[in-house]
């Protein structure tokens, strides 16, 4: 009997332009095009990013890159979602696990990749001027352990003259 297929294609195509409508446009970006600007405020002083991809206070996909100074270091947090990340360029160390009694702290150099899953506490520290690339789904949330080391928390007092 054909009216199954015939129905299933049917449905796949009544389906099918809400699903095109809900996609994002396709981005094609040189090293060059990338726009580089302050990291947001919950990372300390230093930092840069870059959105390749999405918006990381939105739903869906996102693809961040991150550039920091050596020994540049992002105190034990949380990500709200899965956090994917491959060094492109210097090494980001990683130190897994509650602060009392994290893993040995990892180094990775470029093309090394982390999957850490939400909830995972862990810091980071940049050995050498480092570029990263972060991919999650939004909203893609980062929380201290000790709300201390929130930057975002932390008045910044202007530069003496």
């Amino acid at each position: 009997m054909r009216t199954l297929p015939l129905l299933a294609a049917a449905a796949a195509a009544l389906t099918l332009p809400e699903a095109q409508a809900q996609r994002p446009a396709p981005a094609v970006l040189r090293p060059g095009d990338l726009v580089w600007q302050p990291a947001p405020p919950v990372l300390e002083p230093g930092a840069q990013a870059a959105i390749l991809a999405g918006h990381p206070g939105q739903p869906g996909p996102v693809t961040i890159r991150i550039r920091v100074p050596d020994q540049y270091r992002i105190a034990p947090h949380r990500h709200s979602g899965d956090e994917f990340v491959t060094v492109l360029s210097g090494s980001l160390c990683f130190a897994i696990g509650e602060p009392a009694a994290p893993a040995p702290e990892t180094c990775l150099g470029p093309g090394g990749f982390a999957a850490i899953p939400a909830g995972t506490p862990h810091a980071v520290r940049a050995s050498g001027a480092t570029e990263y690339q972060i991919q999650a789904l939004g909203p893609f949330e980062m929380s201290y352990l000790d709300p201390a080391d929130d930057p975002s928390r932390r008045s910044r007092a202007p530069a003496p003259p």
